[in-house]
């Protein structure tokens, strides 16, 4: 059964015939429980019956954006279903000739595309340099990520993976801040590598429900992502004015102050902020140990 959103949307498209089939049309949607304003007579709008419209209530058919192939091989991406017919957004033949054009296709038997089919589409699109926008229904120049933007990773709408992008690797492959993949746990090394991805995938943007899951998974793990200065903190790092951190000077002594000044924020973003006395300690240790190293090092001829 088509949703009340669908058919309300379909209905929304088309002017009923004459105010008959608007009647037939308004009272079969109410013995369906759907409370439809069916729109008057508007002859710069398609007209339908309500014999197409039951007809295609009645079908066996494909949601838009749905993936799927028909009897000879066809792969196509559904950009809309009418009484007329199922339009493709995207077509990809038996012999891999891949078409982007608004064709209409005869309702036929067909059946779901399997991920392997998924693949071989989105490879298709991935050589022609396209991707699949779901919002618009459309083909769409292929997404080149940028560092520090939130993107998801996904097979033609299967997702994969949703995150914060880093870089793609030498090897191509994608390198993540911080990333959930699907069935996984939440990452965050700031150089999570996304080794198991399929033969072809394409970048989007993330949505703002998966922003949200992002930081509620990293949060569970006592984390949080600065975007402003591209690494994970703890939750408490951010402190409220008032309260006590420590910080390193011109001679790597640690000092306390309280946080009140510009200055203070200053320093949390370039890490000289720290939370305790004890890490403060660790990096001044550091920061000699690697100091002494350097002045050991033998001069470069």
């Amino acid at each position: 059964m088509k949703t009340r959103d669908r058919i309300l949307l379909y209905i929304s498209k088309y002017s009923p015939v004459s105010e008959a089939d608007r009647s037939a049309i308004t009272q079969y949607c109410a013995d369906h429980k759907i409370k439809a304003n069916v729109p008057r007579i508007d002859k710069d709008k398609e007209k339908i019956s309500f014999e197409e419209f039951r007809e295609w209530m009645e079908k066996d058919c494909p949601e838009i954006n749905d993936i799927i192939v028909f009897g000879d091989g066809t792969l196509i991406i559904v950009k809309d279903v009418t009484f007329k017919g199922i339009t493709a957004g995207v077509t990809l033949a038996g012999d891999n000739t891949l078409g982007t054009g608004g064709f209409t296709f005869n309702y036929q038997d067909f059946k779901q595309a399997s991920f392997d089919d998924k693949v071989r589409l989105q490879k298709a699109l991935n050589g022609a340099g396209l991707s699949w926008n779901r919002k618009k229904k459309q083909a769409a120049p292929r997404m080149i990520p940028e560092n520090n933007k939130y993107i998801r990773v996904s097979v033609l709408g299967d997702k994969i993976a949703f995150g914060v992008f880093r870089e793609y690797n030498p090897e191509g492959k994608i390198v993540m801040y911080c990333v959930k993949e699907t069935g996984k746990e939440v990452r965050y090394s700031l150089y999570d590598i996304l080794d198991n991805l399929p033969g072809a995938y394409q970048v989007e943007a993330i949505s703002n429900q998966e922003k949200k899951l992002l930081r509620e998974e990293l949060k569970e793990a006592g984390k949080q992502w600065s975007g402003y200065s591209s690494r994970i903190e703890p939750l408490e790092y951010k402190q409220e004015k008032g309260s006590v951190y420590y910080f390193l000077d011109d001679s790597l002594k640690v000092q306390s102050r309280v946080h009140k000044y510009p200055k203070d924020k200053q320093r949390s973003y370039g890490l000289n902020y720290f939370l305790n006395r004890e890490e403060a300690l660790e990096i001044a240790d550091a920061i000699m140990e690697l100091r002494l190293k350097q002045l050991s090092r033998k001069k470069k001829s």
